[in-house]
């Protein structure tokens, strides 16, 4: 039986209440002081001239971050629940002539 979200937790409230699997699943939240706000689009920005191709220019401090959360996959074996990167962070910005998309992951 599967249950959320793809897990083998069994998601049924008789479960829950089970003596016997009570202790199987424990979802909590842990709290993320630093928590970024994460986006659902990615914003691309036009800009004049140039795109640099540095991505430690200061051109791209100054451009607003997208931060995209990432999930482990649990689906096949081995189920990665907290993979070790959670968060990708990308920049956009275009020209008349190029477009960039600086990305970080974290």
């Amino acid at each position: 039986m599967t249950g959320l979200m793809g897990t083998r937790c069994r998601h049924s409230l008789t479960a829950w209440r089970s003596p016997k699997t009570s202790g199987m699943c424990q979802l909590r939240e842990v709290p993320r002081p630093d928590k970024p706000n994460f986006a659902t689009i990615l914003p691309v920005r036009p800009v004049q001239g140039e795109i640099p191709d540095d991505p430690a220019a200061a051109f791209w401090a100054e451009q607003a971050p997208a931060n995209f959360p990432l999930a482990g996959q649990v689906t096949v074996t081995p189920e990665i629940f907290t993979p070790s990167i959670d968060m990708i962070t990308v920049r956009a910005v275009y020209s008349d002539s190029e477009i960039a998309f600086p990305s970080e992951l974290g």
